[in-house]
């Protein structure tokens, strides 16, 4: 956490080599949970498609062009590459899921300290899930007893849930108001979606585990699993945040 906060205050290329290479990282975990399931993926150009990806969104104002062309190459890549195996195109466009989640998460952290924002909105996205996810673990170890979603995530309850909805919605908002001077009662319902956002995250990754049968998705990270164990809220909610800062 540390290291990550002061890559985020600086800005500069650390932050773009620090997310870059998480990004990577998170590729070849995708890759992974996928090969259980006997569903093959091609490595480099899964990385050459997330790096492109997450730079252009991430670097690049005014990203609907860049982006656009981005993506058009990626397809145009992924169906070139399904051609070479012969297989059915519609593989190769599933393959596309794998750069795309990473990157739009990954690229909207890039964005908000340097496409777009600065700290103090990058430092939003991290506030909302370290306090979504702490507030859920420690009400729901202690009180939770209705399960949220017993067949994705048997440990997460409903008392979990809604207590870390509560927590960073309260906290978040009035750090919007404070540090970013968004009026309350607007922060406070966009600090209620960034929170479900977060545990929506977090669950689709839950989802993604169990399907491979794994309990981590990686062990780069000792006694936190792996890269999308860390960052999977992230990759759903920092997208959101960062329409905040595009609708302002």
């Amino acid at each position: 956490m540390p290291l990550l906060l002061i890559c985020c205050y600086v800005g500069s290329w650390l932050l773009a080599l620090l997310i870059a290479l998480l990004a990577v990282l998170a590729v070849f975990e995708l890759r992974e949970l996928f090969r259980r399931q006997d569903f093959e993926t091609y490595l480099p150009l899964d990385v050459l498609a997330t790096l492109l990806l997450t730079g252009t969104f991430g670097l690049i104002r005014n990203i609907a062009w860049p982006f656009a062309v981005a993506l058009l190459l990626t397809m145009l890549a992924y169906a070139l590459w399904s051609q070479y195996r012969r297989e059915a195109l519609a593989f190769s466009l599933a393959r596309i899921l794998t750069p795309l989640y990473v990157s739009l998460g990954f690229g909207a952290l890039l964005a908000l300290r340097l496409g777009y924002g600065d700290w103090r909105w990058i430092l939003l996205a991290f506030l909302n899930v370290w306090l979504t996810d702490s507030a859920a673990h420690l009400v729901g170890s202690r009180y939770g007893r209705n399960k949220l979603a017993p067949q994705i995530s048997p440990h997460k309850t409903w008392e979990g849930a809604v207590s870390g909805l509560v927590c960073a919605a309260v906290i978040c908002s009035a750090y919007m108001s404070l540090a970013l001077h968004i009026r309350f009662f607007i922060a406070l319902p966009l600090a209620l979606l960034f929170s479900v956002s977060a545990q929506a995250g977090d669950l689709l990754e839950s989802a993604l585990k169990r399907w491979s049968g794994v309990k981590d998705s990686g062990r780069i990270l000792p006694g936190h699993g792996g890269v999308l164990d860390r960052f999977d809220s992230l990759l759903i909610s920092a997208p959101i945040v960062l329409l905040l800062l595009w609708s302002l």
